[in-house]
């Protein structure tokens, strides 16, 4: 059985990018473009593990996190910040409030995949 993975981010190019690393790995890949319907997609499909965009329109991925941290279906799903910032502030929050790792963009491929398979296995 793949292994489901939700990525929520605003940026098309990074979401195009990642599913066409992710796929023929063999993982399955769902998406949104913000946080409000990235909470939808983590109530409903109940993914392995969440990549999760730190800066979005609307809703933060600060915010997402906190939510999804909150909701007894979705605490324990895994997450992995999508960071364009190496504010170490900001990742030392992301992390304190529960996201497992996080990965500074642009990312390398090998970087992603090991990530994924850390807080998966």
């Amino acid at each position: 059985m793949k292994n489901k993975i939700l990525v929520i981010d605003d940026d098309e190019t990074i979401t195009s990018i990642i599913k066409s690393l992710l796929n023929p790995a063999g993982y399955e890949i769902t998406t949104a473009t913000d946080g409000e319907s990235g909470l939808e997609h983590a109530q409903t499909d109940q993914p392995d593990a969440i990549l999760l965009d730190e800066k979005m329109r609307g809703m933060s991925g600060i915010d997402v996190l906190k939510s999804l941290k909150k909701q007894e279906t979705t605490q324990n799903i895994p997450v992995i910040m999508l960071t364009g910032d190496n504010n170490l502030r900001k990742l030392s929050l992301s992390l304190d409030l529960g996201a497992r790792d996080y990965i500074v963009k642009p990312f390398s491929n090998s970087n992603l995949l090991t990530r994924i398979k850390n807080v998966l296995y």
